[in-house]
C-alpha cells in the first residue's frame, strides 16, 4: 500500500513497473495526471481517481494507464461524466511505449462522493477514508446532537435508549 504525497502532481510512465507487492494506492488530489503503464505489472485492482485528473488544464489520465495491470474496477467522482465514459485500452508486453496489438480494457466503473468531513460514500455506505473502505471498515457515528436526537425521541423508535448530553 502507498500514499501518494499531497506534493505530487503527476504520476509518469511505467512509475510502479512491476512493483509486485503494491497493492494498494491512494492518489491525492494534487495529482493532475498519470500516463501509460503506470500500474503494469501491480497487484491493484482497484483504483480512485480524483477530481483534479480531470479539471480544467490537466493531462488527465492516459487511456494506456492501465495497461498490463490487474486493475478492474475505477471508482470517479459522481458528478464527472469524462471519468464515467472513460474506454481504456491494455496490452500486456510493456517495451518502453510500444506495442504490438492495442485491445480495449474492461473496468468497472463505479462512483463516489465525498462530503465535508472527507468521508467516502461508495455503495450506499459511508467510510472515514479510502483505507476504511479497502478494509471494509464501515463509519458509524458515536455522537450525535441533541437537535439529532429529539427527532427520534419523538417517533418512539426506541424508548430504551438514554442518552447523556454534556
Amino acid at each position: 500500500s502507498i500514499t501518494i504525497p499531497d506534493s505530487v502532481t503527476s504520476i509518469g510512465e511505467a512509475a510502479f513497473r512491476n512493483a509486485t507487492s503494491l497493492t494498494s494506492i491512494t492518489i491525492p488530489d494534487s495529482v493532475t495526471s498519470i500516463d501509460g503503464w503506470a500500474f503494469y505489472g501491480t497487484r491493484i485492482t482497484s483504483i480512485f481517481l480524483p477530481e483534479s485528473l480531470f479539471a480544467e488544464g490537466s493531462s488527465g489520465i492516459s487511456t494506456r494507464a492501465l495497461s498490463g495491470s490487474n486493475i478492474n474496477t475505477i471508482y470517479c467522482p459522481e458528478d464527472n461524466e469524462t471519468c464515467q465514459n472513460m474506454q481504456f485500452e491494455t496490452c500486456s508486453n510493456y517495451c518502453g511505449g510500444c506495442c504490438g496489438t492495442w485491445q480495449p480494457k474492461t473496468v468497472d466503473i463505479k462512483t463516489y462522493t465525498q462530503d465535508s468531513a472527507g468521508r467516502y460514500k461508495i455503495d450506499g455506505k459511508t467510510y472515514a477514508s479510502l483505507s476504511d473502505f479497502e478494509n471494509g471498515n464501515e463509519f458509524k457515528r458515536t455522537s450525535y446532537t441533541p437537535a439529532e436526537v429529539i427527532p427520534l425521541l419523538k417517533g418512539g423508535r426506541n424508548n430504551s435508549i438514554k442518552f447523556t448530553f454534556k
